[in-house]
């Protein structure tokens, strides 16, 4: 932000920690943004592109994570990263593009801490409910999982795709429900 400024910086703050984890960095904005008084055209920045990233994330595991899949499950990726590139242009349209001073925050890693063992917990949970589920309880799981990273519940789906578990309409319902729920988690 410093030296590309509020915008570029936001962005590729924003896109970089979606990398990583884009539901503990949407957490941690949301925690920073409730605290500041300040406009939230960074926070807002930051949050779009953790959810692209997580997109190009999931785009890329699709791609090839899988042999024989149908390209057409695709759109149900591409559409929401082409609405995030919608709302990453009404938003940088919205404020000027400013140079900040650089700001130190605490790194709360306690806060990360917790997070991190939620969701290992829930996914332990899950798979271990998966175990006593047939084929009716895998959208459930695949909601669960997808509430913190879809990542996961995406590799497994197509493992059971290429394993002849599921077919492909499975795993495009089950793509759907993974992008819900993590949409569900990121919004709330």
């Amino acid at each position: 932000t410093k030296y590309l400024g509020q915008r570029k910086g936001s962005l590729i703050t924003g896109f970089l920690a979606g990398l990583a984890s884009s539901t503990a960095t949407v957490a941690s904005v949301a925690r920073a943004s409730k605290a500041s008084s300040k406009n939230t055209t960074s926070e807002i920045l930051i949050f779009i592109a953790a959810t692209i990233a997580m997109q190009v994330v999931c785009l890329a595991i699709i791609l090839i994570g899988t042999a024989g899949i149908h390209y057409s499950l695709l759109i149900l990726i591409l559409a929401p990263l082409a609405a995030a590139l919608v709302m990453i242009y009404v938003e940088t349209r919205k404020s000027p593009d400013g140079h900040e001073s650089a700001q130190t925050e605490e790194f709360e890693f306690f806060h990360v801490l917790i997070l991190t063992t939620f969701i290992i917990t829930t996914i332990i949970i899950s798979k271990i409910a998966q175990s006593f589920l047939d084929e009716s309880g895998m959208a459930a799981i695949t909601f669960i999982v997808s509430l913190f990273e879809m990542h996961g519940s995406i590799v497994a789906n197509l493992q059971l795709h290429d394993a002849g578990v599921i077919n492909v309409k499975q795993v495009g319902a089950l793509l759907s429900v993974a992008i819900v729920a993590s949409y569900i988690s990121k919004l709330f």
